[in-house]
C-alpha cells in the first residue's frame, strides 16, 4: 500500500523540513518521510549540532543557514528553493524534525487535497491533546480563538506545524515574519488572499523531554504571535 501510494504521488509533492539542533531525532523522522515521499528538504537553521550532517546521511535534500535565523527564515528558504527546483511539485508538505508530527499521516494530507483542491491543510492536533503541555495547549486555544475570529474560519490548532501548501498559494504568497509568526502570518493572510484553508485531525506527540514549558522560547513565540495579530 506504501509502495503504490510513494509510485503514484512521490512526484507530485515536496516535503520539507525545517531543523535547529534535533541531530537526535532527524535521521528517524526522515526514514518515516520517505516512506510517502523521496523529494524531502531540510533547511538547516544553523545549527550547533550534526543536524545537517545526519539529515544529509538519511537521504534528504539540505540547505544550511549559517546561524539560526528563526522558523519562518527557515520555512521561506525551503519554499524558495523548491518553487525553483521543482516545477512539477502540486504541494509542500511541511513537518517539524524533533519526533512531534507523524509522517504516517501524511496521506491524510495528500488524500484531502486531492479531493479539495485546497490551498491550505492544517493538521490538527486533537487526538491525546492533553500530552501537549498544560500552558502551551492553553495558550493554542486562545490565539487559534482569536485567529478564528479575525478570518472568519474556525481554528482549533492555529499553532501546528505539520501542513500542506499548494503550489499556487506559495507563488503568490510573501511572507514576511522569520520566527514562529509565520505560522500565525499564513492563517491570516491565506483567506485575505481568497485561499482555501481544510482541516484534519493529527496526533498529539511530545517526547518526554519537550513536555516541559520552556519560559524564554514560549515568550519570544507568544510575542511573535501577538505581534501577527494584531499588526
Amino acid at each position: 500500500m506504501r509502495n503504490n501510494f510513494l509510485n503514484k504521488n512521490s512526484k507530485n509533492f515536496i516535503v520539507l523540513v525545517p531543523a535547529y539542533n534535533e541531530a537526535e531525532t532527524i535521521g528517524q523522522v526522515i526514514a518515516e518521510i520517505k516512506k510517502y515521499s523521496d523529494k524531502i528538504i531540510v533547511v538547516n537553521d544553523g545549527s550547533l549540532d550534526n543536524t545537517g550532517e545526519e539529515a544529509e546521511k538519511a537521504g534528504a535534500i539540505v540547505l544550511k543557514h549559517n546561524k539560526n535565523f528563526g522558523k519562518g527564515a527557515a520555512l521561506k528558504t525551503g519554499f524558495e528553493y523548491i518553487l525553483k527546483n521543482f516545477p512539477e511539485a502540486q504541494a509542500v508538505i511541511t513537518l517539524d524534525a524533533d519526533g512531534q508530527h507523524n509522517p504516517n499521516e501524511i496521506p491524510k494530507f495528500i488524500e484531502i487535497f486531492t479531493k479539495t483542491n485546497a490551498d491550505l491543510v492544517l493538521g490538527e492536533r486533537l487526538i491525546n491533546r492533553t500530552e501537549m503541555p498544560f500552558l502551551r495547549r492553553t495558550g493554542n486555544i486562545f490565539f487559534s480563538w482569536l485567529i478564528s475570529k479575525k478570518i472568519g474560519q474556525k481554528i482549533l490548532d492555529s499553532q501546528t506545524g505539520f501542513r500542506l501548501f499548494s503550489k499556487r498559494f506559495l507563488e503568490k504568497s510573501d511572507f514576511k515574519s522569520n520566527s514562529y509568526g509565520i505560522e500565525t502570518e499564513i492563517l491570516l493572510s491565506a483567506p485575505q488572499d481568497g485561499f482555501q484553508i481544510k482541516t484534519i485531525p493529527i496526533s498529539t506527540i511530545y517526547p518526554k523531554d519537550k513536555k516541559w514549558f520552556n519560559f524564554l522560547k514560549d515568550f519570544k513565540i507568544t510575542v511573535s504571535i501577538l505581534g501577527e495579530i494584531f499588526s
